[in-house]
C-alpha cells in the first residue's frame, strides 16, 4: 500500500545536477527522488577512474580533468 507521506509524480519536471569523483553507483540515490517526481538528471563527473553508473533518464558528462566542484556545477549547467 503507498505511504500518504510520500509525494507523487508532479507536473513540472525537475532539474537534477550532481558532481562526482570515483563514486561509481548513483542509482540508488535518485530511485526515490525519480519515483515521485519528473526530473531530468545530469551527473558531472570530475575525471573519475571508473565511469559512475547512472540511472537510465539521467545525462553523463564525464570530463576530461578535475576541475574543482564549482567549476564543474557551472559545465553542468
Amino acid at each position: 500500500m503507498p505511504d500518504k507521506d510520500v509525494p507523487r509524480k508532479v507536473g513540472a519536471q525537475i532539474d537534477v545536477l550532481t558532481v562526482t569523483y570515483n563514486s561509481p553507483a548513483l542509482g540508488s540515490t535518485f530511485d526515490a527522488l525519480a519515483a515521485a517526481y519528473s526530473i531530468r538528471l545530469t551527473v558531472v563527473d570530475n575525471a573519475s577512474a571508473v565511469t559512475p553508473t547512472i540511472p537510465s533518464q539521467g545525462a553523463l558528462l564525464r570530463l576530461p580533468e578535475n576541475v574543482g566542484f564549482g567549476r564543474a556545477c557551472n559545465i553542468g549547467a
